[in-house]
């Protein structure tokens, strides 16, 4: 017996420096791992924030660009033939007489010859424009005579417009003013109603306009009936 408790007795020794070499595991408390916790979450925060702040900012100032030019295209789309609808009804409204009647009767169809690319020059009498508009339409070039002859008339007051001669012109501006548009395209037709030059004042013309008109002796022409 004390053989065996002889070598079982030194085997002791070594489990117990075993045990003191390896020691009792670690812990970490709870405010340990919280605190932690707390500085992993600031390192992906900053790391997230360094990211986003490199992001170039062009994308989003195109977006905004792109959208801004939307809007103003959409309210030019809008605004220009509001604009000019409520400017034709303005004047139709105040044509009461007949030389208003005549003047807007003769703007419709310089508008409509505008439409057919034969706009009419600041430096044109009513009847020089006429000669060269009615090349464009030559079925109505004798009407557009007239009716140019008219206008000056009534632009200066002569006697030579009533309602009759008021009837007149507007009956030859709506077969002129029909007549081409149903020359020119579609396309066309819109781009002439989207064209914001429209809107702005007719040119005063030719200083020696009323000396030239009077030297032609225009007074007592009236529309063919």
């Amino acid at each position: 017996m004390a053989p065996q408790q002889a070598e079982a007795g030194p085997a002791q020794p070594t489990s117990s420096s075993v045990t003191a070499a390896t020691g009792p595991a670690t812990t970490l408390s709870q405010e340990a791992q919280d605190a932690l916790t707390r500085g992993l979450t600031e390192q992906e925060t900053a790391g997230g924030t360094s990211a986003t702040s490199t992001a170039s900012p062009w994308p989003g100032r195109l977006g905004i660009a792109a959208i801004a030019l939307g809007v103003l295209a959409l309210a030019y789309l809008v605004v220009v033939p509001s604009l000019l609808a409520l400017r034709r009804h303005r004047r139709r409204t105040h044509a009461t007489d007949p030389a208003s009647r005549v003047e807007l009767a003769w703007s419709a169809t310089a508008d409509a010859f505008a439409l057919a690319g034969v706009p009419r020059l600041p430096s044109e009498t009513a009847r020089e424009f006429a000669t060269r508009a009615g090349d464009r339409l030559p079925t109505h070039r004798a009407g557009l005579a007239s009716l140019a002859a008219v206008a000056d008339a009534a632009l200066f007051g002569f006697d030579a417009v009533d309602e009759g001669t008021a009837a007149g012109a507007e009956r030859v501006a709506d077969e002129i003013t029909t007549s081409i548009r149903g020359q020119v395209s579609r396309l066309r037709r819109v781009r002439h109603e989207l064209d914001a030059r429209r809107l702005l004042p007719a040119p005063t013309g030719d200083p020696d306009y009323s000396s030239r008109l009077k030297r032609s002796r225009i007074f007592e022409l009236v529309l063919p009936k």
